[in-house]
């Protein structure tokens, strides 16, 4: 500068040049302005706050902190101090302070970015319904803001507050009716609740549009593949395919066509389109070792990590004994299966995911072994039981079941609520007073509720023995199973238990099942204890429920 900065006439020129050096990206000339802006006017909280900017970037951050403290402290009523210091928290790995700065600049101002800022915050620290609510604060804080409205949709969608999402995606389509992302963002929010004949004529729209795109073609077919016409969904899916071959999602929405289809030699291939390989690598970071993909491993020690849900592992750990044959086999899974996998032939260890991990040479995901031997419906490895359960505990349980007299059903309605499907496949309880009717039977609740999961619904007029308390983990589960007449429920973990055990299983499926229960046929080729009992329609819980009644009334006559 030409003048000689000599007192406080001088501050706002300095800020003016410290300013202007800092959006030409000059660091270091700028942090001599703010520095002398704050010798001359130490009070000067745009000084102080800009400073601590600047610092930051020039890798001081606790500096740059203290520095943006202290201009809140003389000017608390300024919303970007707090944002850019919630900016400098959440960059230095502080999540709970940046939130707290982010709603205090929330709390001063009319500022829809800073909320969906906020709710991804809460999102990632696991505070689904705090980030709801202000996701939903931003969108009715911006109702004319398309990028507002598009953020809000997408994120509502991935919260699985799909009323939220469809609100967001209607005002899009309002705002941006030529858009095609709208339109796909409103159908996808639809398709979740079912509601798929409306997301298909918006999925029409959105091809109309952008026919190159492939994410309507691959939406489509799912919206079609839940209605069950599979050929339909799967031309889809090549639709997509065509337009992008490496569009991952319509790859993996076409195995799960063809595997529901039955054609699992095709289907195994494109499921791999799952992203399976990568969870190891997100779940414990970069590793060197390979994926296995079948090759010779004789001598070596592989690591196949349990995937997905409790029912994934304990249907494909059937596996384990074959790849045994192999290689040296270490089983990662959850703690809540650990001891009863660990009775498991051919496993040399269990480790649980919240354990340090061993040496090993290879790893594989658990739901790739099918790929990897091969399997079709010929060859499912179908050997019941492939678990046991502990010996000790199926002796309590028979001590604590004898009090009870008639036929002793187990009985579960729902599955894991962090399921995104769990709606469709679930059964609301006031459907099942029908078993409730069967003379001579004696029901009980078997689910084990997961950890800060609200208590099971009330069942009205249904007499059901609660099974819950007492159950600590998958061994004692298996162990009550083993003491049932017979086990009754929903495509759950209880389902795929009582097959591996080989006890009496019976499977309530919605109208378009997983894909491993397949179509129209009343067994499986996984479980031969199963029996399938079907929606005759989309939603038609009633008549499957009837259907189990007039058979386990038949059953207990006999």
């Amino acid at each position: 500068m030409a003048a000689d900065p000599g007192g406080l006439d001088f501050v706002p020129l300095l800020l003016q040049e410290g300013m202007a050096r800092h959006r030409a990206g000059d660091l270091e000339a700028a942090q001599r302005a703010y520095e002398q802006v704050v010798e001359l006017a130490p009070a000067n909280a745009d000084g102080l706050h800009l400073l601590g900017l600047v610092l930051y970037q020039r890798g001081q951050p606790e500096r740059g902190i203290e520095l943006i403290r202290r201009a809140i402290a003389l000017n608390p009523a300024a919303p970007a101090y707090h944002g850019n210091l919630a900016t400098l928290l959440e960059r230095t790995d502080r999540p709970a302070e940046a939130i707290q700065a982010l709603e205090r600049a929330a709390s001063l101002t009319v500022d829809a970015t800073l909320l969906v800022r906020l709710a991804r915050l809460h999102r990632q620290a696991g505070n689904t319904a705090a980030a709801v609510h202000w996701v939903r604060r931003a969108a009715e804080t911006a109702p004319d803001d398309p990028a507002i409205q598009d953020a809000a949709a997408e994120a509502l969608f991935e919260l699985r507050d799909f009323a939220g999402a469809e609100a967001a995606g209607r005002r899009l389509v309002e705002l941006q009716s030529d858009s095609a992302p709208g339109r796909i963002k409103l159908a996808a929010a639809l398709s979740a609740m079912e509601r798929f004949p409306e997301a298909l004529d918006h999925l029409e729209r959105a091809i109309q549009l952008d026919p190159a795109a492939p994410s309507p073609y691959s939406l489509k077919g799912v919206a079609l593949l839940s209605l069950g016409e599979v050929d339909a969904a799967a031309g889809c899916f090549e639709q997509a395919l065509a337009r992008d071959p490496d569009f991952a999602p319509a790859h993996y929405n076409f195995g799960v066509a063809r595997l529901l289809a039955g054609d699992l030699a095709a289907g195994w291939p494109e499921y791999e389109a799952r992203g399976a390989s990568d969870l190891f690598q997100r779940r414990r970071g970069a590793v060197r070792q390979p994926v296995w993909n079948g090759e010779p491993v004789e001598g070596k020690r592989l690591l196949v990590e349990a995937e997905q849900g409790f029912g994934d592992a304990i249907q494909f750990v059937r596996y384990l004994p074959l790849v045994a044959e192999r290689a040296e086999v270490l089983l990662e899974c959850r703690p809540q299966l650990a001891s009863l996998l660990a009775r498991l032939p051919g496993v040399s260890r269990i480790v649980s995911v919240d354990e340090p991990l061993p040496e090993f040479d290879c790893h594989v995901p658990l739901l790739s072994l099918p790929r990897i031997f091969g399997t079709t419906l010929a060859s499912v490895p179908a050997n019941v039981p492939y678990l046991t359960p502990d010996p000790a505990r199926v002796s309590a349980w028979q001590k604590r079941l004898s009090q009870y007299e008639g036929h002793k059903v187990g009985l579960t309605w729902r599955g894991s609520p962090n399921n995104p499907h769990d709606a469709r496949r679930s059964i609301p309880p006031g459907l099942l007073a029908p078993l409730a009717d069967v003379p001579g039977v004696q029901l009980f609740a078997v689910r084990k509720r997961e950890t800060g999961e609200p208590p099971s619904e009330d069942l009205p007029d249904l007499p059901l023995i609660d099974l819950d308390p007492l159950l600590a983990d998958f061994d004692d589960t298996a162990a009550a199973i083993a003491c049932l007449d017979l086990t009754i429920s929903v495509d759950t973990s209880v389902v795929h238990l009582a097959g591996a055990l080989a006890r009496p299983v019976w499977v309530l499926l919605p109208y378009v099942p997983d894909w491993r229960w397949l179509l129209g046929r009343a067994d499986s080729p996984w479980y031969p204890t199963a029996r399938l009992f079907r929606q005759p329609a989309l939603g038609a819980w009633e008549a499957a429920v009837a259907e189990v009644a007039s058979s386990l009334r038949q059953l207990t006559s006999h």
